[in-house]
This record gives C-alpha cells, structure tokens and sequence, in this order.
C-alpha cells in the first residue's frame, strides 16, 4: 500500500489544474519514502488545437453545458481526471465526453457505458459467473448466439488474444463488437471497437508515364482547363508536331500563347507559354481550314477540300501537300496520289494580297483500315478476387486507357477500359470501351457442433454477410437453410450464393464421446404439455451445455400468440424443467405489406405458479 502527496496537498494517484513551475510528489510505502521532482512547462496553443472538454451522465444538457474538464491544448488530449458518481441511482449509466477547437466547433460524443453497484446489499465479494463461450461480429448485430464464436478457456475472468479475419469487409471505418454468454446461457452487453481497413498492398513507385491524350491552347487569358481551342493528334508517349493558330482576333501589340497536354487519365499538365507580337495590317486575313479524306489503299488519290472563309475575291491558293516547300496546286480544291502508305502533312496558304495571307497544317494518312474488335475472356461482370483478359487485334501498337502498351490486358479492378490501336502508317482508332464490374464475395462462416456418441446428431450453423445481401445456401447433404442438422461424422461443404458470387465453403464434423451427465436429449412441444418424452424430439449432440440451431414447423398453428416449450434430458435420465418462449403466428394474407408485429402496451411477472 502507498501513501501519495502532492504539494497541493492531494492524496490521489492523479492530480490536475497544475500551472508551469516545477514541482515534487511524495510516495511512501510506509518504510521508504520517495520524492519525485518534475517540470510543468507551458506551450502555446496553435490554430485547431482541442482547447475545451465537458462530460455529462446519461442525459446531454447541451454542448457547453456539461461538467468542464480542465484540459491542456493539443491536436490529441490524453487526460486522466476520476469523476464524482454523487447522486446516480445503482444501475447502468452512460457516460459521454466531447471537445471544443480553437474554431468554438465542437466535436462529437464518445460514449462508455458503466455500471454502479450497491455494495451495501451484498456480504463479502460479489460472485461472478463463469465465462462459458463468447462471439464477435463486425459492423451489424446478427442476434445473440448468431455471431462468429471465439475459442476461450472457460473462467469468471477471460484474457485471451486473437485475431479476426477482416474477410469480406470492405476498405474503411467500421466496428467491432463482442460479448460473452455463462454457462446458463446469459449474454453480457456487448463491448464495441471501432477499427480501419485499409488496403496494404505495396504501391508501384517507379515513374509511369500516360500517353498524351490531346492539348490545346489559348491566348493571354486562361478560359478554364479543357476549354481552350484543341489540338489533336494522335495518342503517344512524346508528341512532336507543327501547326499554325489563328490570331485574326488578337489585338496589335505583346501577347502571349500558353499550351497544355492532357493524358489518358485526364491528368492535365502545367501550362507552357511563349511571348509573340501581333503587327498592325490594314487588310482583312484569310481564315484557313480544309479537310483530306483517309485513303485506304495505296495509289488512290485523297482528295482535298477547301474549308477556309473571310476569303476575298481575287484571292490566290498555294497547296503544299508534302509540307517540303513546293507548291503542287493553286486551285481551292485538289487531289493528290501518294506514292505509298504513310503519315504525311499538308499544308494550304491563301493569299488575301501579298501581306494579308495565312496557312495551315494538318495531318494525311495513307493507310489500311483498323480493326477495333476487343475479345473478352469471359463475362465483364466479375466476382472478387476474378480476372479478365481483354485482348486487342494483332499487328498494332497499342496505348491503353490504363497505362499497358500490350496486345492483352489482365483486369481485375472495376472501371472502364478501352486501347488507342495505331498501325505503322501512323491511323489510329480508339476500340470500344468496356465496363468491368467487380462484385464482393459474401463472407461466409460455418459454426461446427460436432456430433457425439457414433450418432448423427452433429449441426453446422452458416453466417453470412456482404455481397447482395440475399442468399441462398445448399448443402453437401442436400440442405437449403443456414442451418443443417443430423450430420454424422465426416467432411461437407456448402455453396453460399447471393446471385452473383457464389462461394464454396468446406467443414468438418467429427464425433466426440458423451460424459456421464451430459444433456443427452431434448424435445419440443407447442401450447400444450403431452407428457415427460412425449414431446417432438430435437437431435441434440450431448454436451453439459447444448447449443442446438434449427427450424421448427408451425404448420396447423392458428394465427394469434403461441408457447414453444423445451426440455432437455440427461444420460440418467433425468428431465429438466421446461424452458418457455413466446412466439406469434401472423396470418400474413390478412395483412396487406406483410406482417406488422402488435403493439406492446402492458407487461406483467410472476415467480413460480401463473
């Protein structure tokens, strides 16, 4: 036992409401006593910082309103304080704390639940009872004796570290919950851990480098990314190409052109700039624009046509179909054979007079056509954990929308998927695009009750959760509920299916010894008692304590309230007293939407007789 005092004269473990200076506690364990010096300093509270706390029991009073808790400042508080109970009746309470930041924003209530306890009514310790089994389950409450069961040494106190299996449950925040049952089957509360998922697999990074998709420019003002005048061409790594721009709207004088790229993934690139000077002329300029036709066989002419306007009376054509400073033709249209298949650029200059004229280049290809077609593997709505190989036609080069420069592609990832196929004339074609959805597997867990005594009374209890959230179960054994029961001895597998992914799940049975005074059999019997062993017999395995799933049929039951009643009987044949629960049947046809349970309006007990 220790003895503490702080130099305010306090006598707990915890003193707070301490200002910067430096201070000593005193601890004795009654033969050698200890003093502890230590600094308070005090540091300056920055923008954002938790600067307030207040808790209250039970009933919120209000934000600001609570009981303060006189906090030091911080992005994180940790705060040790006890707090006074005066004045809660015995029972369960809950206690909520929450903060303030230096924006007066407050934040949300966290909440622990408690338990006081009159000692007054009890003469030495408290028994408590022992911890028989326990279970989790994550996020959604599946009903008591439902959740995942976890293997524990039976005791009045459990600690006892394990692991759960994320398994089917998505990236993100989510809960924890667990709880525990004593041997007459008495659930505690459950007790809640809120935890993240996230992805831990390792990130690729090495420099990665999308083809560029297109540019564009503009001049002096930035209209916004994507709406400045485009500039195609077509999908690479590395573009290198020359074109003219208009500039008959620019005012004389300084001015300035930016352009900027954007790749496959929409990515847009900083802008680059060069300074250029508009001269003053006294004419009106051409606006220049024309269009080639793609041919696809080699010796066939590709034909030109004339788009361009503001062109004056008089005016004079120079046709530059190679780009090599020749000029081929001075009529507004023309054709012209190439001698091969190829990539080509061809330029048009119309002359308004001798200094009022303007050019232009755009790209001719001489090729054969391209065959978009994609073959899939399979269906592209896929299962997790699936793939799918998508593969484009040979003899290509290829730019997919996701960064491979191969012929096929694995994907596994949902989103859309498409590839730039260029041949080697330089024609290039997008495919079409495909739509890859991926659908979560259910999780499934099978909870196994071995059968006992060479009998076939083993059950396996399914939980399942995720994907569509409507399923359907089938058994090895031929069994279409979450529950099978009468299995001997022996390995059985069962198919989960939520209409989308089904999953296969194996399991083992096996066969234990019964015990002297073990619970041996049971029956069941609805509203009126027929007598010791006459009941409807439920194929129990034996065990001291019986966990026993299963559907019973309430064929030729009226509609209205009813009584299941159970008991049980052990290996000398001693019967237990009758275990009672009641249950309504609903005549669901009378019922438009379904059935809707009664109101509750009374409730009464009794001990012993009715």
């Amino acid at each position: 036992s220790y003895a503490i005092t702080w130099p305010d004269g306090s006598h707990g473990s915890i003193v707070n409401n301490l200002l910067q200076g430096n201070y000593a506690v005193n601890i004795t364990d009654g033969h050698c006593p200890v003093t502890i010096p230590f600094t308070i300093l005090n540091v300056p509270v920055l923008p954002g910082n938790i600067i307030s706390a207040e808790y209250f029991f039970d009933t919120d009073p209000g934000t600001g309103s609570g009981t303060l808790l006189n906090i030091r400042a911080g992005d994180s508080i940790d705060y040790l304080t006890n707090l006074s109970l005066t004045g809660l009746p015995f029972g369960y309470h809950y206690l909520y704390v929450r903060t303030k930041n230096t924006k007066q924003t407050w934040g949300l209530s966290f909440q622990r639940q408690f338990y006081i306890q009159d000692t007054t009514k009890y003469s030495g310790l408290v028994n408590r009872p022992v911890v028989a089994r326990s279970e989790y389950f994550i996020d959604h409450d599946p009903g008591v004796n439902l959740g995942i069961p976890v293997s524990i040494t039976q005791g009045d106190s459990i600690d006892k570290n394990t692991i759960f299996p994320p398994t089917g449950v998505t990236p993100g925040f989510h809960s924890l919950f667990f709880r525990t049952a004593d041997l007459s089957n008495r659930w505690s509360i459950y007790r809640e851990t809120p935890f993240y998922l996230y992805i831990n697999t390792g990130a690729n990074l090495s420099k990665f480098q999308r083809p560029i998709l297109k540019a564009e420019y503009f001049f002096d003002t930035d209209p916004g990314v994507g709406k400045g005048t485009a500039i195609t061409f077509n999908i690479q790594d590395t573009v290198d190409v020359n074109r003219y721009l208009r500039i008959g709207s620019l005012t004389p004088g300084d001015h300035r052109c930016y352009i900027r790229a954007v790749d496959e993934s929409m990515h847009w690139s900083l802008w680059n700039r060069i300074l250029f000077n508009v001269k003053h002329v006294t004419c009106s300029c051409p606006l220049v624009d024309f269009k080639a036709d793609t041919v696809h066989a080699a010796g066939n002419p590709t034909t030109f046509t004339n788009l361009s306007s503001n062109v004056l009376p008089g005016a004079t054509y120079a046709w530059d179909v190679n780009n090599d400073g020749i000029v081929d033709y001075t009529s507004p249209n023309c054709t012209y054979v190439y001698p091969g298949f190829g990539h080509y650029v061809a330029k048009l200059t119309i002359f308004n007079s001798d200094s009022c004229y303007a050019s232009i280049l755009h790209d001719v290809v001489v090729s054969t056509d391209i065959d978009t077609t994609l073959t899939l593997s399979r269906s592209a709505t896929l299962c997790q954990g699936d793939s799918l190989v998508i593969s484009a036609q040979p003899g290509y080069s290829y730019y997919w929308n996701m960064g491979e420069n191969s012929r096929s592609v694995i994907v596994k990832s949902p989103g859309v998927y498409f590839v730039a196929l260029t041949n080697q004339y330089g024609l290039q074609k997008l495919s079409r695009t495909v739509t890859v959805i991926v659908n979560p597997l259910p999780a499934v867990s099978i909870q196994v009750i071995d059968a006992t005594g060479g009998l076939a009374n083993g059950t396996a209890i399914g939980n399942v959760s995720g994907g569509s959230g409507v399923y359907t179960w089938l058994w090895s054994t031929g069994g279409q509920q979450s529950v099978e029961n009468n299995l001997p001895a022996g390995n059985y597998n069962v198919t989960v299916n939520d209409g989308q992914c089904p999953v296969l799940k194996g399991f083992q049975v096996n066969n234990n010894p019964v015990l002297n005074g073990y619970i041996s059999a049971a029956e069941y019997f609805i509203d009126t008692d027929p007598g010791v062993g006459n009941g409807t017999p439920m194929n129990i395995s034996a065990a001291d304590t019986v966990l026993f799933a299963t559907y019973l049929p309430v064929n030729g039951l009226l509609a209205g309230y009813h009584l299941l009643n159970i008991r049980a009987r052990d290996t000398q044949h001693k019967w237990s007293i009758i275990y009672t629960r009641q249950f309504f049947v609903f005549n669901t046809g009378a019922i438009p939407g379904g059935a809707v349970p009664p109101p509750i309006t009374n409730a009464e007990y009794y001990i012993d007789k009715d």
